[in-house]
């Protein structure tokens, strides 16, 4: 039971990443510059671009998670109350948060999106979704 309960968890998550990469097949390229990795202070216009075509098929489009076990940004205590550097590398190299029956991928599944992409998602969504 157990196996095929991974089997399952495994096939979901690349399903997920296949939508996540056929969204991002879709998207325009930017042509925006962007800051140094690791700061609150990425391109949250490119982040906004990299989020909706990769991270939103979990995350969702209100940052509150889209599927079970996805954090919610929203809550200012929350996950994104960790430091900048954490966040970037469970964004850059994978993370299973407790209690969530699916392992971000490294990357959100998407082999062609750099740190900076992550440090970008990570200067967006905390600009969009943390309460202030």
């Amino acid at each position: 039971m157990k196996r095929s309960n991974k089997t399952a968890l495994s096939i979901l998550t690349a399903a997920i990443s296949a939508l996540a990469l056929s969204v991002m097949a879709r998207a325009e390229p930017s042509e925006m510059g962007t800051p140094a990795v690791g700061n609150s202070t990425g391109d949250i216009a490119r982040g906004e671009e990299v989020y909706n075509g990769t991270c939103i098929a979990c995350h969702g489009e209100n940052g509150k998670g889209a599927v079970p076990g996805a954090p919610n940004f929203t809550k200012s205590d929350g996950v994104l109350s960790q430091a900048d550097s954490v966040l970037i590398d469970h964004m850059v190299n994978g993370f299973q948060s407790d209690g969530a029956l699916l392992e971000m991928p490294a990357l959100g599944g998407n082999p062609d999106l750099s740190e900076q992409d992550m440090a970008d998602v990570l200067a967006y969504i905390r600009d969009a979704f943390v309460e202030k």
